[in-house]
């Protein structure tokens, strides 16, 4: 159950000599804002890669890479984080950290949303007319079903991507 809920069985390192590099810097919007990302194409020892990391790549042809990620439905092998054995330079992608901050957002509003819940339901519990308003007591229930939604769902994904970190940095360093 753990691996289905991590799904990191299907991270794997793969090893070799960098050659055919290309890099480029690209920018991508989101709802959330841009962000600077850069994406080196190359081959390692003959498997085609596509890296993409928030930081500059240092990866030139003839150097040993280290790198971490899952191969694509085309064959591609997408690497989310690489160490340059040549150079001593290493990244790896933020997804992984972002997806966790998210997480624990939704973990903290879920709590919230709750405990607002739980404190307007023992809050008028005993008030003569708002006790049998059906309505107020479905608002309530709904709001507090809604927070415990959000907490498991947080937490999973939370649990999900810190377990994709630690993968990844045990795969990027021979463990």
């Amino acid at each position: 159950m753990f691996g289905r809920l991590t799904r990191v069985e299907h991270l794997k390192a793969i090893e070799g000599i960098a050659s055919d590099t290309s890099q480029a810097r690209t920018t991508i919007v989101s709802s959330g804002g841009w962000a600077s990302s850069y994406e080196c194409l190359f081959r390692l020892s003959g498997t085609p890669v596509a890296l993409r990391v928030s930081y500059a790549i240092f990866i030139e042809d003839g150097e040993t890479v280290r790198i971490v990620g899952r191969y694509n439905q085309d064959g591609v092998f997408e690497a989310s984080a690489y160490y340059n054995r040549s150079t001593g330079v290493s990244d790896k992608s933020e997804w992984a950290w972002y997806q966790a901050h998210s997480a624990t957002w939704a973990v903290i509003i879920g709590v919230l949303m709750f405990f607002v819940a739980a404190i307007c339901g023992l809050s008028f519990r005993d008030h003569p007319i708002l006790s049998l308003d059906l309505p107020f007591v479905g608002l309530v229930g709904g709001l507090a079903v809604i927070g415990l939604i959000l907490i498991l769902a947080g937490w999973i994904d939370f649990v999900r991507a810190r377990s994709e970190v630690h993968m990844i940095d045990r795969l990027l360093n021979d463990a």
